[in-house]
Order: C-alpha cells, then sequence, then structure tokens
C-alpha cells in the first residue's frame, strides 16, 4: 500500500471493526429490546439500529473522503450537495490522473440509497423512523458492506503499484 494512504488505512481498519460492534450489537443486544414488551424498549432499538447504520455510513464517507484527498486532492462540491458528490466522485474514474474508480457502480447504488437514511438519523429525525425502513437499511448495510470492503481495500493496495495509464504488471 502506498504510504500517503495510511491514514485511510487506518480509517478502514476503524471502520470494519465498527461495523462488527454494530453486527454484535444486532446479533446480541436487539433480540432482548425485541423480547420485551415495553414500547420505550422498541423504540430503543430502532434508534440502536438506526445509530448503528449512520455511524458506519458516516465511517464510509470518512474513508472515502480521505482516500479521495490523497489522490484527488479532495472532494470536489458545493456544501449542499457534497455527500452525493464524494459518492459519485469515489465512483468515476478521474481521467486527468489517471486514477481508476474507488468503488464499484452496485456499491456506488447501494450507499447513495444509505446516504437519503443517513440525513433522516443524523438530523434527529427520529420520530421519522420506522422499523420496516431500518430493516430495510440495515439489510442495504450488511449488503454493501463487504462490497465496499472489497472495493476500497483492492484500491488501496493497487493505488502507486503502477505508472497511471500504464496496465499493471502482471
Amino acid at each position: 500500500m502506498h504510504p500517503a494512504l495510511s491514514l485511510a488505512k487506518r480509517k478502514f481498519d476503524d471502520l470494519q471493526t465498527e461495523f462488527a460492534k454494530v453486527i454484535a450489537i444486532e446479533n446480541e443486544v436487539v433480540p432482548v429490546l425485541g423480547a420485551m414488551a415495553a414500547a420505550s424498549a422498541e423504540t430503543a432499538k430502532t434508534a440502536l439500529r438506526a445509530t448503528g447504520i449512520e455511524g458506519v455510513y458516516t465511517g464510509i464517507e470518512g474513508v472515502l473522503k480521505e482516500v479521495l484527498s490523497v489522490v484527488d486532492g479532495g472532494v470536489f462540491a458545493a456544501a449542499e450537495s457534497w455527500h452525493g458528490q464524494l459518492l459519485a466522485q469515489a465512483a468515476a474514474a478521474n481521467d486527468a490522473n489517471g486514477r481508476p474508480s474507488i468503488i464499484a457502480e452496485r456499491t456506488y447504488r447501494l450507499l447513495d440509497e444509505l446516504r437519503a437514511f443517513r440525513h433522516i438519523e443524523r438530523n434527529v429525525y427520529r420520530h421519522l423512523l420506522r422499523d420496516r425502513e431500518v430493516d430495510e437499511n440495515f439489510k442495504k448495510l450488511c449488503e454493501v458492506f463487504p462490497l465496499f470492503e472489497v472495493d476500497v481495500n483492492s484500491f488501496m493496495q493497487d493505488y502507486g503499484q503502477h505508472d497511471p495509464g500504464q496496465p499493471k504488471p502482471t
């Protein structure tokens, strides 16, 4: 891995730990809350799961931001479109510097769907959270995280291994 991506790699490693914690909470804590009859337990379960989704998604953005800072010089977007542009920039190749895409199209599409959910959770619209939407977005997170891991790990391992625009050595 290129040394310029050292901070991105640390953030990536931390994110993998965070995702593992969210999965552990889903497997160990959420069933306990789900077994309780109190409405407050259901609210707590929904909020806990939504916060986990938002936290991992925000970590994904942090990794992509760090990678893009190194390889493109930053995220090129106006404030109001920053989050969407971050994903779009990571999914597109940068022809100007010969950089291939960082994330695949499928990864991009799933992350873009999670981005909308992140807005609801992050901006404390918890009263709008519904179990069904949290369930759907948790499934998306579990689907996209392994894709993201493969995409980003592959990119970081390949970055700087050859001159841009030149084929990789075989």
